[in-house]
């Protein structure tokens, strides 16, 4: 059994994005919405990305400190959803 194993199991930082979840009605506001959902992933983990000026730079910073614990995991679900709803939205 894998659980008798003498695997070490390891505890991960996780960016989990779920664009289903995240406004994209404009441009403006999908870089609001994926905003807002980076700092509450740097927030659950204690990081402060408040004063990075860019979602390049949120996002970097963010993956540069958690990966100070460990290897990050990066999860993006439904990642062409703003680009599907848009696209399908024009005919």
């Amino acid at each position: 059994m894998i659980s008798s194993s003498d695997y070490r199991w390891q505890e991960y930082p996780v960016i989990y994005l779920d664009f289903a979840d995240i406004s994209h009605e404009t441009a403006t506001e999908l870089k609001l919405s994926l905003g807002w959902a980076l700092n509450s992933i740097a927030q659950h983990y204690t990081i402060d990305i408040s004063q990075a000026p860019t979602l390049n730079a949120k996002f970097s910073f963010l993956v540069k400190q958690l990966a100070r614990k460990n290897k990050v995991v990066l999860l993006i679900d439904e990642y062409d959803k703003p680009v599907l709803d848009h696209y399908l939205s024009s005919y």
